[in-house]
């Protein structure tokens, strides 16, 4: 008897324990894990608010969004609502973390949603607030210079030390916290263009209106003109051979270019196939120095690549032929972009000038006077468009966005990235002298 009284308890013992499992009693399982065979909705969250300045590349951060049963989230991001006059729109509206461009200053609210394979999360929302920066604040800082910025290739980094700027023939030896001038023996200040030896930083070139390229061999200090050979005076561009110091190229105003295989001791004609009576701009491959472009603004762009024996147009694909500036991808000599005047602004190549398409995506006009690219990376992309200051494209010229926070003066007719530090950009303007940023204008 005693022994089946001790059977019955125990068999009572068993049947509770497996009630107790049962309810969850005993056992280890987390709370947020949803039951077997059982979808919980995914949690959105679409990070914290923000406060910026007008200019700046917002991030967004959903990646603290969540899912109990840990199945992979799609996501999808929605503008709710933006400031009047506002264009910003995402870089992608299906990935964690897009950007945009606060573009104008007020409030930009956004939705966020997600999708685990099954079933949509609620919705959640972020603003982000946007002012107009004070000038503490601001990207780009005024730090005087020459105010009368001339169309051309004009600002110039010394490559073996980038405190050593010149704007035209005016220096700073300082990272442009001062400015002397530098034009000792050069008879006018109108100079167009400024080209600093890549062998020798002592020796540079000066293109001017009117009396023509004068030349420095102790770093500015003192230039001699260098004009034998020269038919026309009115030189608005310098474009060195990269691979041989002694080899340089200029362009006039009237549509010439001439050749120096001597240093510039004594100029050629180099002019056969270019029709043109505006030339503005010179680029040299940097892979291949027989390989040369020339823009010009009433006729395109013509190419040759027999070092300037013979010259072709090579306009396909273009619906301007003003064209103001060239400048070559210092990483894919095949990729060329072209600031022109009318019609669409910048122009891109991607097989060395024989075709062209448009790169105007977020412009705001057709007028783009300058260009550069970083050297250090050239997805990155700067251009100077008349009346509203500098754009920026980390693309390739996909897309741009502006770059101009605190720039008071808006017509940039040059500009150039420090190749030690590519956050650090120059910008000479018409009539505003040069600005300077070190957060990469943004």
């Amino acid at each position: 008897m005693k022994r089946n009284v001790i059977n019955v308890i125990l068999g009572l013992f068993v049947a509770m324990s497996f009630v107790m499992a049962g309810c969850g009693g005993g056992g280890n399982t987390s709370a947020t894990t949803a039951p077997t065979g059982t979808n919980s909705a995914p949690i959105a969250n679409a990070g914290a608010a923000q406060s910026v300045v007008t200019g700046a590349i917002v991030t967004l951060d959903g990646s603290a969004s969540s899912d109990a049963n840990g199945d992979v989230l799609t996501y999808s991001w929605s503008f709710t609502s933006k400031p009047a006059g506002s264009s910003a729109a995402l870089s992608s509206a299906t990935v964690a973390k897009p950007t945009f461009t606060a573009d104008v200053a007020g409030a930009f609210v956004l939705n966020l949603v997600i999708n685990d394979g099954k079933v949509n999360s609620a919705v959640a929302t972020v603003a982000v607030t946007a002012t107009t920066p004070t000038p503490s604040q601001a990207a780009w800082q005024y730090i005087g210079g020459p105010d009368a910025g001339l169309f051309g290739n004009n600002l110039a980094i010394d490559p073996t030390n980038s405190q050593i700027i010149y704007a035209g023939t005016v220096k700073s030896t300082n990272g442009g916290t001062s400015w002397t001038a530098a034009n000792s023996g050069i008879s006018r200040t109108d100079t167009y263009s400024v080209a600093i030896d890549p062998a020798n930083s002592q020796v540079l070139y000066a293109a001017t209106g009117h009396v023509g390229i004068y030349k420095s061999f102790n770093g500015s200090t003192s230039w001699i003109a260098t004009n034998s050979g020269l038919t026309s005076l009115f030189v608005i561009t310098i474009a060195i051979d990269p691979t041989n110091n002694q080899t340089i190229y200029a362009g006039t105003i009237d549509g010439k270019v001439f050749k120096s295989t001597n240093g510039g001791t004594n100029w050629v004609a180099a002019n056969n196939g270019l029709v043109s009576s505006d030339l503005r701009s010179l680029a040299i491959d940097p892979t291949n120095s027989q390989v040369i472009y020339a823009g010009t603004r009433d006729g395109g762009i013509f190419k040759t690549i027999n070092g300037g024996t013979s010259w072709a147009a090579m306009n396909n694909g273009l619906t301007s032929i003003k064209v103001n500036f060239i400048v070559v991808d210092p990483a894919n000599s095949q990729v060329i972009y072209v600031a022109s005047e009318s019609n669409d602004g910048v122009y891109k190549s991607t097989n060395g000038g024989v075709t062209w398409q448009t790169a105007t995506n977020g412009l705001p006009s057709d007028f783009v006077i300058s260009l550069a690219v970083d050297p250090n990376n050239s997805q990155i992309v700067y251009a100077g468009v008349w009346n509203y200051g500098i754009y920026k494209s980390i693309n390739a010229g996909a897309s741009w966005v502006a770059a101009s926070s605190g720039m008071t003066v808006t017509d940039v007719r040059s500009i150039t990235v420090d190749p030690a530090n590519s956050k650090a950009i120059y910008a000479w303007t018409h009539g505003g002298g040069v600005f300077k940023t070190l957060t990469g204008g943004m």
